[in-house]
């Protein structure tokens, strides 16, 4: 196995399997829709704004590694820094929330969606670059799979920019 898919396994060990899933169920309605299958654009909708909801709620557990099941648990903190939930207080609630409804006013062409993809790219940008000085200083990997996270959603932001 290559150093490069060493990292992209590890990166996704840490990202907990209700983001994996959530992620899968919007790819999947993303393209249902794209396809015009009925029933999709409701699927699609849905899909998103749960996964908007996710962040918004447990972006301190989900952005740490913390599966949602163990979010409620003392113990599922122990060796994770204060710092590092605060973090995730505010990744989940501004960054990645917000990309997640940006993508979703893109798709259903609602009013404000240029804005709100200008807001989406604007702060996943700063949080690229806090993140990525702070992985060239601690090749940390929670580091690391935020790093991921942010590229993915730069990614589909840009996608949907040039659509």
């Amino acid at each position: 196995m290559s150093n490069d898919n060493y990292y992209i396994c590890e990166t996704m060990k840490n990202i907990p399997k209700v983001e994996k899933i959530l992620i899968l169920i919007v790819v999947i309605s993303i393209i249902g829709m794209l396809a015009k299958i009925s029933g999709f654009v409701a699927f699609t909708v849905l899909s998103l704004s749960f996964l908007s909801l996710v962040y918004l709620i447990f972006g301190f557990a989900i952005l740490n590694g913390v599966e949602i099941k163990d979010a409620f648990y003392k113990k599922s903190f122990e060796k994770i820094k204060s710092s590092n939930v605060v973090a995730g207080v505010l990744l989940g609630i501004w960054v990645f929330s917000i990309s997640a409804i940006a993508i979703q006013f893109t798709l259903m062409e609602w009013k404000g969606a240029d804005k709100m993809r200008f807001i989406a790219l604007i702060s996943l940008a700063i949080t690229l670059l806090i993140y990525g000085l702070i992985y060239i200083k601690t090749k940390n990997s929670n580091v690391q799979s935020i790093l991921f996270r942010v590229l993915f959603y730069i990614v589909i932001v840009l996608i949907l920019y040039v659509r």
